[in-house]
């Protein structure tokens, strides 16, 4: 008989579903496993990407698939932005992921039968588990239920709420917890350190592995190595005391090898004939493939925008630019140092709010309290309770989860705390669960709580310090993904006060455009390149609204136009409108800003387009109005 001849590689290319996964042999699926890593490193480093978090789940997403039919189970991704090799796995090319041409960097019901639940943010897996779970018991042939989970993800208290259901109703769910250390950032907290103690080593696991490769080369070996490990788990039961878990009600499979595509298979066996609900503890290596993104502890390879496999550097340089949440990040350092009573929470996202410098140099004022965005809002009312001044950086779209905190607490007691909400607006590549335009409907509807937004680094240090100094109350700034000049001359604005706008250019021209935001920068050079004369409002701050500035505009002006390229029209434009209505304003009001829907992945200049705000919208509707 001749010799199998070995695989060096896998065309990637070919796989049309995971079937072809049951005949492949450990070999091969090292081999597999090994291109599908350099797949996602290859397309990541063109398009952006959520790198570290796919490298490490490559081997569990490889065993999952081999272990069940997917065609038939569950498999419930949490949180969506693992599943890159799922999707390869699945007959999915990862070339221009999260881009309008590729496929998205999430899961999306609507690109595969494979995909049936989508999650844009995290820990809910569960819960909707044990929705399908309760709605399939009386089923003939009911599905395994799989969901997949980070050790972060499961720390926040919705995970919890599902783990305490799904114990307490005997619900036949199989739930593998990916346990790489790492949120976003690294894991934090008490329960982190519980899976810790929990856990073995990285060390202890490569050398059990290698205790096991070894053994099993030969008959004697494997009779060796079964009796040795049949006999450390009669120790470890005796000496071990009960998880978290197996007092909730599951079957605790763990910690095992999350890298070890036939432990991992071996523990699922087991767990498909559990009698009751099963987690399943596997340890990873968040970065696995990538020598550079594994020893990252900071979070820096979590997203990653395109950059040079080789060197790790950054294609995208902006030479000569810098974001505005470095901007924002410099003057939060600024206050944490001049300010002892400073206090900076964040959930989990320090890196892309460019706040690492002042974890560093303000360790005991810095507190990452992990995926974890309703605590970060009742901490920071405890801090403001005691006098302190708490800021809390959070993107916009995690901000939705601590709505109750903001509308019951923090703005019904008018305690006074600083919100920078990053990402605000349109995102760009992650899509429809990450845009950031859905904020403003809530600051909106709640008293005692003002929303800002600056167009330039003046004007953002002046709304920072605005906040700062206020007594009381909730100080919304928002900050778009966007950037500004480095070398930008900073503009003094001494005089702004919460609720002032200004007025960049008044001829008293019929026609009045209110704006605000960077985009105001771009609409401005455009006027002047395409020599168009009207009179233009920077509303700095979107509430409250400077009704004075709002009369003279209303009194001056036959046609006013009102552009948000920030927020829906449940924000600036409805506030304006309303004003207007009261004066009474009887002329013509145009109104552009971001419609009530979601607005697909792309850059964040398509996805203007797609929402009629963008400055040729703005230019457009000036034109059919001279």
């Amino acid at each position: 008989m001749s010799k199998k001849k070995k695989i060096e590689h896998y065309p990637l290319e070919q796989i049309e579903s995971p079937e072809f996964l049951k005949d492949l042999s450990y070999d091969e699926l090292e081999v597999l496993a090994s291109d599908i890593r350099k797949d996602i490193i290859a397309n990541v480093s063109e398009s952006g990407g959520h790198l570290s978090s796919n490298l490490g789940v490559v081997d569990l997403t490889i065993a999952l698939h081999r272990s069940f039919d997917f065609k038939k189970d569950l498999l419930l991704f949490d949180v969506g932005h693992q599943c890159y090799a799922h999707k390869i796995l699945t007959g999915r090319s990862l070339k221009n992921i999260r881009t309008r041409k590729g496929v998205s960097g999430f899961i999306e019901r609507n690109e595969s039968p494979y995909d049936i639940f989508e999650s844009g943010h995290s820990s809910t897996s569960i819960s909707v588990a044990d929705g399908l779970a309760i709605a399939k018991k009386d089923e003939e042939d009911k599905p395994y239920i799989v969901t997949l989970i980070g050790d972060s993800s499961l720390l926040n208290g919705v995970a919890f709420e599902g783990l305490n259901f799904t114990g307490h109703f005997n619900l036949p769910l199989i739930i593998v917890l990916n346990d790489n250390g790492m949120s976003i950032t690294p894991t934090v907290g008490g329960l982190g350190k519980f899976f810790s103690k929990i856990s073995t080593s990285s060390a202890y696991l490569e050398t059990k592995s290698a205790y096991r490769k070894l053994l099993n080369k030969t008959r004697l070996g494997k009779k060796i190595y079964l009796r040795s490990i049949h006999t450390k788990n009669v120790i470890k039961r005796w000496l071990v005391p009960t998880t978290l878990f197996d007092n909730l009600g599951f079957t605790y499979i763990g910690p095992i090898d999350g890298h070890d595509i036939r432990l991992i298979e071996k523990c699922i066996k087991r767990a498909k004939k559990s009698t009751r609900p099963v987690l399943i503890h596997a340890k990873t290596r968040k970065g696995f493939g990538y020598d550079k993104a594994m020893v990252d502890k900071e979070g820096y390879w979590h997203g990653a925008s395109p950059f040079h496999v080789e060197t790790g550097e950054p294609k995208n340089m902006h030479q000569g630019y810098v974001s505005y949440s470095h901007v924002y990040g410099e003057l939060i350092y600024e206050t944490i140092r001049t300010n002892e009573n400073a206090y900076l929470i964040t959930p989990a996202t320090p890196v892309g709010a460019n706040l690492m410098a002042v974890a560093k140099d303000f360790s005991n004022r810095f507190y990452d309290v992990g995926i974890s965005e309703e605590h970060a809002l009742s901490f920071a009312e405890g801090l403001a309770l005691a006098n302190k001044l708490p800021i809390v950086s959070i993107y916009s779209t995690f901000f939705l989860r601590a709505v109750d905190q903001l509308v019951t607490d923090l703005a019904r007691q008018r305690l006074k705390v600083i919100l920078t909400i990053e990402r605000a607006g349109l995102v760009g590549a992650d899509g429809k669960t990450h845009q950031g335009y859905f904020d403003n409907a809530i600051f909106f509807a709640l008293p005692y709580v003002s929303v800002s937004m600056a167009r330039d680094k003046g004007m953002a240090r002046q709304i920072f310090q605005n906040a700062s100094e206020e007594e009381k109350d909730v100080h919304v700034i928002r900050i778009p993904r966007d950037y500004l000049k480095e070398d930008e001359k900073e503009l003094d604005y001494s005089s702004l006060k919460i609720g002032d706008w200004l007025t960049l250019k008044e001829n008293n021209h019929k026609i009045a455009l209110i704006s605000y935001g960077p985009i105001l920068n771009k609409i401005m050079d455009r006027l002047s390149s395409d020599n168009i004369d009207i009179d233009v409002y920077d509303a700095i701050y979107q509430k409250p609204i400077d009704v004075k500035l709002l009369e003279k505009i209303a009194k001056n002006h036959e046609t006013i136009i009102i552009h948000d390229a920030y927020s829906t029209r449940i924000g600036l434009v409805d506030e304006i409108i309303y004003e207007l209505s009261k004066l009474p304003y009887k002329n013509k009001i145009v109104e552009l800003s971001i419609p009530k829907g979601y607005i697909e992945r792309g850059s964040i200049a398509e996805q203007e387009k797609d929402a009629h705000v963008s400055v040729d919208d703005v230019i457009d509707a000036i034109k059919k109005n001279i």
